[in-house]
Formats: C-alpha cells, sequence, structure tokens
C-alpha cells in the first residue's frame, strides 16, 4: 500500500473514532400508566451540548383517543423540557429550557391524560 494511502486512511480512522462522541446515548422505555399517572424510567447522561431531547414511542396499546404526555427531568427534579403529548406512535422533539452540557443524570416522565377511562402502555426509545 502506498504512504499516502495509508495517511489518508488512518486520517479517517482518526477522524471516525472522534466523532463517535457527538452523538447522544439512545435508551429503551416503557411505560404502563393508569389514567393521570406519571412515571419515570432511570438516569442518563447527555453525550452532546444539544438542546433538544427525542423521544421515539413506537409501540404499545394507543387508541386516537389516548393522550400521553413527555417530559425531561433531572436528578433535582426540575422539569427541563417542554412538555409535549402524542396521540399516535411518533418521534417528538423536547426543546430543553436552559442550556444543558454532556453529563448529567436525565430521566423521560410519562404521564397518561386523565381524562383517559383506561390504562395504557408505552414503548420506544429516547435520546436526552
Amino acid at each position: 500500500m502506498k504512504k499516502g494511502t495509508k495517511v489518508l486512511i488512518g486520517a479517517l480512522m482518526l477522524s471516525l473514532m472522534s466523532a463517535s462522541g457527538a452523538f447522544a446515548t439512545t435508551q429503551d422505555f416503557k411505560f404502563t400508566l393508569q389514567p393521570g399517572e406519571l412515571d419515570w424510567d432511570g438516569y442518563y447522561p447527555k453525550d452532546d451540548n444539544e438542546s433538544t431531547a427525542y423521544v421515539n414511542t413506537t409501540g404499545g396499546n394507543l387508541i386516537s383517543s389516548d393522550k400521553v404526555w413527555y417530559k425531561v427531568r433531572n436528578k433535582e427534579n426540575t422539569k427541563y423540557t417542554n412538555s409535549d403529548y402524542i396521540t399516535k406512535y411518533e418521534k417528538i422533539s423536547l426543546e430543553y429550557k436552559q442550556s444543558v452540557s454532556a453529563g448529567g443524570n436525565w430521566r423521560l416522565n410519562a404521564q397518561q391524560d386523565d381524562s383517559a377511562p383506561y390504562s395504557v402502555t408505552v414503548k420506544g426509545r429516547w435520546t436526552p
């Protein structure tokens, strides 16, 4: 192999290794909620400084009249993102209200709307 090719491959590998830390860790979640019930899934660090958390609900037993709310809180139970709800399986973005940096301890909160007549289960993946 020519010296120029080796240098190019080495630079490419170094670039890929340093870029891998720029992606946030995605976590699985599953909630079974009674009407009005709030639950949370655990604490996870952010791997980036992005001001948005992502929640992708991919399964459960939702029907069109269901409403499940999500928000992100820190370990001190401070609400750090806006709240948003889903009525179908979809991906939503939650904007952090303050500047955030990598690290910390973040949890995803889920709450079923209190007007629901029965419990609901939702599952998917989220990125702090």
